[in-house]
């Protein structure tokens, strides 16, 4: 039986980086606090919009996280735009889903772009 091809690299341009902590808190250069049983981290509390998460390294040479969740309510998601948003990193939300089309979104984590 033949192994499946490689998913392409999407965002277009984007390498994936398989073993790198999928965590804002890392991404913004943060230690994520997940084996810290008094602290929940940002990836756990969020865990429901950080489905199907993956690295990447952008065609800019940045770290950058996706994620592909199901539906979820409004005041969540704006909640984890927040969060990342104090971390210093910047989200964005697209219907463009490439992990079951139709049902799930993709979220884009970057890191704000230097002034």
């Amino acid at each position: 039986m033949s192994r499946a091809p490689e998913t392409p690299s999407y965002p277009l341009g984007w390498r994936r980086i398989p073993g790198f902590p999928v965590c804002p808190r890392h991404l913004a250069g943060i230690r994520c606090v997940v084996p810290d049983p008094t602290s929940r981290c940002i990836c756990e509390r969020h865990n429901r919009l950080l489905d199907h998460r993956k690295a990447w390294v952008t065609e800019d040479g940045e770290f950058a996280i996706t994620a592909e969740p199901y539906p979820v309510n409004g005041e969540l998601l704006a909640a984890f735009i927040g969060e990342c948003e104090d971390l210093g990193l910047a989200v964005s939300v697209t219907g463009e889903s490439p992990h079951n089309p139709g049902n799930t979104f993709l979220i884009k984590i970057r890191r704000h772009a230097a002034p």
